[in-house]
């Protein structure tokens, strides 16, 4: 069974991005039944950023969170602050807390890290050290899409939570060095896109497939291989992620509750994973590079 405490509950998936890239729509009603199902199963870890604003309000509209719930929230690093940024950025931090009825957020992280230069450096070390004094976050931490990324950012600082892109198609961070350094600086790893938005999923490929051949060939393998093996796509892929024990906790999604029970009742067991590991482009996994 998935261990609870490792799992956290990403609200991206109620974005309006992330509704269109999927055709999907969700009534404050079924949201509604959605929470009270995910309090019904202890799950009270939420993934959120100060950019869903949005989807935070349609959350506390339903006026069913438990006051339990813990929460990582991310905002947007300015390329160019000024004196203002800093304020902004802290009421909105205060704001989301007092909306959310919570005293601390689990993280704050950063959602832009490439942003991150010799011009705004000081302005975030203040805006960290701010945020930790005033009892804002537990924790600071930055939401990667690449290594790169990452190593570009540890020459400013070292964050206490790392959010990256994790799943069979993209494994880039599964690094000696990069597995070395988290180890050595207790460093907590959250892996997201374990399902790519949703693509890896899907019983019908919802990309082209000329300019995603690589990706689509591989989705197809794993299609067949899962039929052959007998196991089901989305046991799959959880069992995957899970059997990278550099993974501290992993962020999904939902859109039912018939997915909940789903994605709750996986078995975690070993796995052969040798034949299914292979390179995939990072312009077809990385969700920010397709043009639909």
């Amino acid at each position: 069974m998935i261990p609870r405490k490792k799992l956290i509950v990403g609200l991206a998936q109620f974005t309006e991005e992330y509704l269109n890239f999927n055709n999907e729509n969700i009534s404050k009603q079924k949201l509604k039944e959605l929470i009270k199902f995910l309090n019904e199963k202890n799950l009270f870890y939420y993934d959120t950023a100060l950019i869903y604003k949005n989807v935070e309000n349609k959350i506390i509209n339903t006026k069913i969170l438990k006051k339990k719930i813990k929460v990582i929230t991310k905002f947007i690093l300015p390329k160019k602050p000024n004196m203002d940024d800093e304020k902004k950025i802290i009421q909105n931090l205060i704001l989301s807390l007092k909306n959310l009825k919570l005293k601390k957020f689990e993280g704050v992280l950063i959602h832009n890290p490439w942003d991150i230069n010799s011009s705004n450096i000081f302005f975030l070390k203040k805006l960290m050290r701010k945020i930790i004094k005033e009892k804002i976050s537990y924790k600071i931490g930055v939401s990667v899409y690449t290594l790169k990324e990452f190593n570009d950012l540890k020459k400013y600082f070292l964050p206490k939570i790392v959010q990256i892109p994790f799943n069979i198609f993209n494994t880039e961070f599964n690094n000696t060095g990069f597995k070395n350094l988290i180890k050595k600086n207790k460093i907590e790893i959250h892996a997201r896109s374990i399902f790519l938005k949703g693509v890896l999923l899907k019983k019908k490929f919802s990309l082209s497939k000329i300019k995603y051949k690589k990706l689509y060939r591989k989705l197809e393998y794993i299609n067949k291989y899962s039929q052959k093996k007998k196991i089901s796509k989305i046991e799959l892929l959880v069992n995957f992620v899970f059997s990278h024990k550099f993974i501290d906790k992993i962020v999904v999604g939902f859109m039912s509750k018939k997915e909940i029970a789903e994605f709750l009742s996986i078995n975690i067991k070993k796995h052969n994973f040798n034949k299914l590991k292979s390179y995939v482009p990072r312009k077809e996994v990385d969700p920010r590079l397709w043009s639909i």
